[in-house]
């Protein structure tokens, strides 16, 4: 019975020694300024900077401006659902419904909104 508990540990300590040593590559970020949000849809990559939001389509091996309506480029929060992306800025919620080609502000009801986190919880944003 000892034996059979020593060779389970044994191999149990062997698949978490190849699960612990999992390994990041880095690639040309954007910009190569600081990423303060992530949010993927599909194979699209978005990325919240303070020079806006950069868009991957090739797993960040090369990324794009995707800005065209953002009036505060400093982007700390990302959300997505289905085909609508909100962006959370020091000034501005944006919403994109066209993969980032451009953003149009969607405030009301917001006083102050200075944005650092989003969340969606079915039809519900917060």
């Amino acid at each position: 019975m000892k034996k059979t508990y020593l060779f389970a540990s044994i191999i149990i300590g062997m698949l978490c020694i190849n699960i612990v040593n999992a390994q990041w590559q880095q690639t040309g970020g954007p910009e190569g300024g600081h990423i303060y949000s992530l949010a993927t849809d599909g194979t699209n990559i978005f990325a919240g900077t303070v020079d806006g939001i950069y868009l991957s389509t090739n797993n960040g091996n090369s990324w794009t401006a995707v800005n065209n309506g953002l009036t505060n480029p400093h982007v700390y929060a990302i959300a997505i659902s289905g085909n609508n992306i909100f962006a959370g800025t020091p000034a501005n919620v944006y919403l994109s419904t066209n993969n980032g080609n451009s953003w149009t502000a969607v405030n009301t009801g917001l006083p102050n909104a200075y944005i650092y986190a989003l969340a969606i919880s079915g039809n519900n944003i917060f």
